[in-house]
């Protein structure tokens, strides 16, 4: 008598699809000014590649000689004001966006003390 196992493996295919996720980020709390400061964006889920935009009171935020927007990774991007000043409090905005949609992610920034 003869046994025959016959085993079968079969592979699960996890895919992410979806708009993007984004993780909840805040602003350091004592934070001060004229002091250095990053903030990321991290996408925790979705179907990449990923698009970021920061905002601050609604307007694009652009690199310049003072705020830098660097694309860290696929799922995150970074914002870093070299020296806090006045102009920089308000609310700041994270959209992450692929071909499913876009989020956005406000949070309001740095107070006067």
């Amino acid at each position: 008598m003869h046994v025959f196992l016959l085993v079968e493996l079969s592979l699960a295919i996890i895919s992410c699809v979806g708009r993007p996720v984004i993780m909840p980020f805040s602003f350091p709390k004592n934070a001060v000014l004229r002091q250095k400061t990053t903030i990321t964006c991290v996408v925790s889920s979705g179907a990449g590649p990923f698009q970021f935009v920061w905002t601050h009171e609604g307007n694009s935020v652009a690199s310049d000689s003072r705020k830098h927007v660097k694309i860290l990774s696929e799922s995150v991007a970074a914002l870093t004001i070299e020296a806090i000043s006045a102009e920089d409090l308000g609310n700041y905005t994270c959209t992450a966006s692929n071909s499913e949609g876009r989020t956005s992610l406000l949070r309001r920034s740095f107070h006067r003390r």
